[in-house]
């Protein structure tokens, strides 16, 4: 029988966070020089208001660029994404996969110190 891994096997213990009015590019540099796939984004009381992953920044940048926008304003909180469920640091590995099938919830991007962040 396969045994199955804790959640918090795969979890950040010092997340990146990042601020809903910080620059698309400055968010975009946090997570490619922290080479992680994504980050949190809280207010300025810590309160989780959802994530960004380097992807949604690259989407970004590369939709502008197409439709001949200066891309100076563009902010995290236009992208991020802000519908996102927590998953607890004791929860197995198998459990937050059968969570993720039945929620139709695809991809597990980021995580914070106590719950895995699931968009």
């Amino acid at each position: 029988m396969l045994h199955s891994v804790g959640v918090k096997n795969y979890m950040l213990e010092t997340p990146v966070k990042l601020r809903p009015g910080m620059s698309v590019f400055e968010a975009s540099h946090l997570i490619l020089s922290n080479k992680i796939s994504g980050a949190v984004v809280v207010d300025e009381t810590g309160h989780l208001l959802g994530m960004v992953s380097g992807l949604d920044c690259l989407r970004a940048m590369l939709n502008a660029v197409y439709n001949g926008d200066e891309f100076v304003e563009g902010r995290v909180e236009d992208i991020m994404t802000k519908d996102v469920e927590t998953a607890h640091r004791t929860m197995t590995s198998s459990t937050l996969r059968r969570r993720c099938s039945t929620t139709n919830t695809a991809d597990v991007r980021s995580s914070r110190t106590e719950s895995w962040l699931v968009s």
